[in-house]
């Protein structure tokens, strides 16, 4: 991927402001069964799911990226020393720090039941397909140290912050088990997420299980 510079922070801001309006405008006019839980895997966090007839809107907040080591950030320092051109006569690389990796996903699904199965009228098994939207957020500071032309002593540089945005479309399917009973529902879903911004047809697979409280 692409690193974006500083310069570009407050232009994704507002591609995350938009995302999160969006989701109110499709949601919050309507009066549905809502459930809301926790989500362990790519993205690890909160989930917020809508339901409406053999439809429903799912939103999923959290920590992304868990399978990045330290080589990512290593690997890439090059890169973006190269991406800034800065003409140093020589260069060594330090190490980095790193924020926490936010992920945001908006997605539009199909429910369908599986009503081949006897349950005992234990709950309801669908199986669910569709699309939506994602933003990805990771900033991050290298330390370096740099010869200048013609000049022997080593220089340090702490605080060269990167911010690597990502943007993009899901295609997810997943299963669903909700509970007669009690108000619970467990799911497994999977999805590929294709980049559109900040490298335009990069194409990643996440997934995840969770349980939400219906409301």
């Amino acid at each position: 991927m692409k690193i974006d510079r500083q310069s570009n922070y407050s232009i994704y801001k507002n591609i995350l402001l938009a995302f999160l309006l969006t989701f109110s405008t499709l949601t919050f006019a309507q009066d549905d069964e809502w459930a809301a839980g926790l989500r362990l895997g790519d993205p690890t966090g909160l989930t917020l799911k809508k339901y409406d007839g053999d439809h429903a809107w799912q939103l999923n907040i959290g920590r992304s990226k868990w399978f990045y080591g330290d080589g990512w950030y290593n690997n890439r320092f090059n890169d973006w020393y190269g991406d800034g051109k800065y003409n140093y006569a020589d260069y060594q690389y330090i190490g980095f720090k790193r924020s926490l990796p936010l992920a945001i996903q908006l997605h539009y699904l199909i429910n369908n039941e599986i009503t081949e199965w006897d349950l005992d009228g234990e709950g309801r098994l669908f199986w669910y397909y569709g699309f939506g939207i994602q933003f990805n957020y990771l900033s991050y500071v290298y330390d370096y140290r740099y010869k200048n032309p013609g000049d022997p002593a080593w220089y340090y540089a702490d605080s060269e912050r990167v911010y690597d945005i990502d943007f993009g479309a899901d295609v997810v399917i997943g299963s669903e088990f909700i509970f007669s009973e009690i108000p619970l529902s467990v799911f497994l879903e999977l999805n590929l997420f294709m980049e559109a911004f900040d490298d335009p047809f990069w194409i990643r697979g996440q997934g995840g299980v969770g349980a939400r409280y219906h409301f």
